[in-house]
């Protein structure tokens, strides 16, 4: 019943029970927060998805280079969530990374309505 109304809302699965949801959305401990190289400080995803619409291009190419992602590796160490780390991982794009981090916000967040 749960996955035919999941279909119907036009929702795709998660697999994330509420618990996990919560941790992943809520801000990482005080010494294990994001510090850009432009000195703006990230504690959780919301706090990311701000900051990657408003970042500049240098700012994200000094965090994203061919070899390493810092947002990807933050997402994934600290943040917990090895679904957004992959896909933040496979992009180089600013834009498309705070369109991944946004649709994964709104795909963990569907978890309350169901």
């Amino acid at each position: 019943m749960i996955n035919l109304i999941k279909r119907l809302l036009g929702r795709k699965t998660i697999d994330l029970s509420f618990s996990e949801a919560i941790s992943i959305l809520d801000d990482v401990p005080q010494e294990n927060r994001f510090w850009c190289c432009n000195g703006r400080v990230l504690s959780n995803l919301y706090e990311l998805e701000i900051a990657l619409i408003g970042m500049s291009d240098e700012v994200f190419n000094h965090h994203v280079t061919g070899d390493n992602n810092d947002f990807s590796n933050w997402v994934k160490d600290v943040v917990g969530d090895k679904v957004l780390a992959k896909k933040l991982g496979k992009t180089d794009s600013r834009a498309k990374a705070s369109k991944i981090v946004t649709s994964r916000i709104d795909q963990i967040e569907s978890i309350n309505l169901l």
